[in-house]
């Protein structure tokens, strides 16, 4: 994958390349739902997996904390910003795996009412 950047600035920006995203470095669940939706989804392996493991995180940040030191510990949260030309399904992958958490959020808003 290259990417062109357009220079908006001064500073000498030179295209660069990426390695292939480390599919085989997910759990196994995970890794298996990222590896159906790139059979569904025509998106970059980096996209898909993000959208996955971001979805993870918001299924389970409630569930679970890290203590990244002691006395210092917070939820499993996770932060992701997908940057992608239009067209690149970022949408499109977002629904396969958010698709639940939309479900309880539109349950919850009308139980609400």
């Amino acid at each position: 994958m290259t990417f062109e950047i357009q220079q908006h600035s001064n500073y000498d920006i030179q295209p660069f390349s990426l390695p292939p995203f480390p599919i085989d470095a997910l759990p196994p669940t995970i890794r298996a739902a990222v590896e159906e939706a790139m059979l569904a989804v025509e998106a970059p392996a980096a996209l898909i997996a993000s959208s996955a493991l971001a979805a993870a995180s918001l299924a389970t940040q409630t569930e679970f904390n890290v203590e990244r030191d002691v006395g210092l510990d917070g939820p499993i949260s996770l932060y992701f910003i997908t940057i992608a030309e239009s067209g690149e399904r970022k949408s499109a992958v977002d629904r396969l795996f958010f698709k639940a958490a939309r479900e309880f959020e539109n349950a919850q808003e009308m139980e609400a009412e």
